[in-house]
């Protein structure tokens, strides 16, 4: 698993079409789904579920690291956002929402409020990093 965290004035997004030929994504209509968000105050977790992360409990390891940071910063919340394009060693999608479901559950049983960014479509997104010296890590698991 790879995370690129960034911790942020706000975060931002809006669904712009799906991904073609994906048959596993969050339904638009789901409970959880929406087609635009704005998150004030967080730490955003942009993430690349990877093959063979279920096995090495990498959500488990995920989480303590990025509860970690939070204390570390004092953030308020959590927005998982499912970012493929840091590894070219992808879970299978089906994999990669369990692995980012069982990571935001982690983290909301510790007390964490989190949120996920819908997995299988293409989005356009903003970002405002705070700038200072722990406002942008990456993590490997």
């Amino acid at each position: 698993m790879q995370i690129l965290l960034i911790h942020s004035d706000f975060m931002e997004y809006w669904i712009t079409s799906e991904i073609r030929g994906l048959k596993t994504r969050d339904e638009i209509d789901g409970v959880n789904m929406k087609q635009h968000a704005r998150f004030d105050e967080c730490l955003v977790a942009f993430i690349a579920a990877e093959h063979g992360d279920a096995e090495k409990g990498a959500s488990s390891i995920a989480a303590e690291e990025i509860k970690e940071v939070v204390n570390q910063i004092n953030a308020p919340r959590v927005i998982l956002y499912p970012y493929a394009h840091l590894s070219p060693n992808l879970a299978r999608p089906p994999e990669a929402i369990s692995l980012l479901s069982e990571l935001q559950s982690r983290l909301t049983s510790e007390g964490i409020e989190s949120h996920q960014v819908p997995f299988g479509w293409y989005k356009k997104f903003n970002v405002q990093c705070k700038g200072h010296p722990l406002s942008e890590l990456s993590k490997r698991i």
